[in-house]
């Protein structure tokens, strides 16, 4: 199998900023029975798309800018057509992040220079806010099949000093919203949510700044899962399939990122690419299959891409 570097992508406010630098992949270890899929949004390749999560229909979300990078959701479906998803109050700053099997979208919108969470029902063609109570920013990142979101939120629990703040992890549930803090931190970001309702992302030391993935379980078992890829760098948590294991982006000896898929009863890490593209960087694992995008050098912009698991690891 292959690897290719890429540049990672540490919250939603970076998106716009971030370049991508193209790599060459490292030697192929095996020939790969099949091909990724690879796109732009409306089959545009002026657009710069970025997708993140897939459901058992075969439904893509993510969102793409277009030339005056004004930013668009968009639905892919599993015949190739598009649906272009716009919130009403910022049309031009859409950007969803995950859909479930009942066609429920969740993702945010930028807002006077906020992130403001969403969910939209395809079928009612309708968004419904996802606002933490008291929070100046919430992103919605994830739901799963029973309609439980979750994400992070930002606070500043002292107004005299809105340069301090801190970030909480959330779920809602049942229109209860219920605030997480791993343990010892400072700063919490959930990225995934899956059906059994265990939770994974990232989270920043207090006092020390040290940054460390992990996975909550249900049953409220806690675990630092700082998996190290060939040459010893930690992977980072973006999506966690329902059996616990995870997609993310880990490092080579330059810190260029790389795709990798984490095997929870192995500890394994493998590194992979998507096809042609000169980055790899994986947002969600369901069904057997990694979405995410990556940078196409031919366009010089990303493109999304779906990929087999078996494909992007060598096992099933």
């Amino acid at each position: 199998m292959s690897a290719v570097r890429f540049s990672a992508i540490a919250n939603l406010a970076a998106l716009s900023a971030l370049s991508f630098s193209l790599a060459t992949p490292h030697a192929a270890l095996a020939a790969k029975p099949s091909e990724p899929l690879i796109f732009s949004a409306h089959d545009n390749s002026a657009f710069d798309t970025h997708a993140f999560d897939v459901n058992k229909a075969g439904m893509v979300v993510g969102f793409y800018f277009d030339a005056s990078y004004k930013a668009y959701g968009f639905v892919r479906s599993a015949d190739g057509s598009y649906t272009d998803l716009k919130d009403p109050d910022a049309p031009t700053a859409t950007f969803p992040r995950s859909i479930n099997d009942k066609g429920v979208v969740v993702g945010q919108s930028t807002i006077d220079g906020w992130a403001q969470g969403w969910y939209y029902n395809i079928a009612k063609d309708k968004f419904k806010p996802v606002r933490v109570p008291a929070a100046r920013a919430t992103f919605a990142e994830s739901i799963n099949n029973h309609g439980v979101i979750a994400g992070y939120t930002y606070f500043y629990p002292d107004p005299t000093k809105p340069t301090y703040f801190t970030v909480s992890g959330f779920t809602l549930k049942n229109g209860t919203y219920t605030l997480y803090s791993a343990p010892g931190a400072i700063y919490t970001y959930i990225r995934s949510i899956n059906d059994k309702g265990d939770f994974a992302g990232m989270y920043t030391e207090a006092g020390t700044y040290a940054n460390h993935s992990f996975v909550q379980k249900a049953d409220g078992s806690f675990t630092i899962v700082d998996a190290k890829n060939s040459i010893n760098h930690a992977a980072t948590i973006y999506g966690l399939s329902k059996k616990g294991d995870s997609v993310g982006t880990c490092s080579d000896a330059s810190f260029n990122n790389w795709g990798c898929y984490y095997t929870a009863a192995t500890g394994a890490v493998s590194e992979f690419s998507a096809g042609t593209l000169g980055s790899t960087s994986p947002w969600s694992i369901k069904y057997s299959q990694v979405v995410g995008f990556g940078y196409d050098a031919s366009t010089g912009k990303n493109r999304g891409f779906v990929i087999r698991k078996a494909d992007a690891t060598g096992q099933d």
